[in-house]
């Protein structure tokens, strides 16, 4: 997913996304709408366009820290954004879309998870080995 930075307005979005990244992965919650995460009910509702953006935008994040890792290499670590890179750097956008929407479709139960959580689930875990030095358990 790499995409540059496009104006303020990109890297905004970015800093959004990079703040809700980390509710994200502090553990389950019991009650997922206190999150104020993107869910599956919310996901349902958007465009393709709209699908698009999002993703986008956390591609941009992840950018954004590659970046800034490049010009202040004491930033490097074994980040969320680093495990998104590597995961998803050459999945095109509409699959990590299509994947989604595919989750939501085959788990209609599972509407109040995370569209991250889905993400990093079933795109990323899956073809990392590690997260922050540690192993991930799959």
């Amino acid at each position: 997913m790499k995409w540059e930075a496009k104006g303020i307005s990109a890297i905004l979005l970015a800093l959004i996304l990079g703040m809700s990244m980390g509710a994200l992965f502090q553990g389950d919650r019991a009650d997922a709408a206190e999150s104020k995460l993107l869910q599956g009910e919310e996901w349902a509702k958007m465009s393709l366009e709209s699908k698009r953006a999002f993703i986008l935008g956390v591609g941009e994040m992840a950018d954004i820290e590659e970046e800034m890792i490049g010009k202040y290499p004491e930033l490097k670590r074994d980040s969320f954004s680093e495990k998104v890179a590597e995961a998803l750097g050459d999945v095109p956008l509409d699959t990590v879309v299509n994947r989604i929407d595919a989750f939501y479709k085959a788990n209609p139960a599972k509407m109040n998870v995370p569209v991250m959580r889905v993400v990093w689930d079933e795109m990323i875990k899956p073809k990392v080995s590690t997260i922050a030095g540690k192993p991930v358990k799959k």
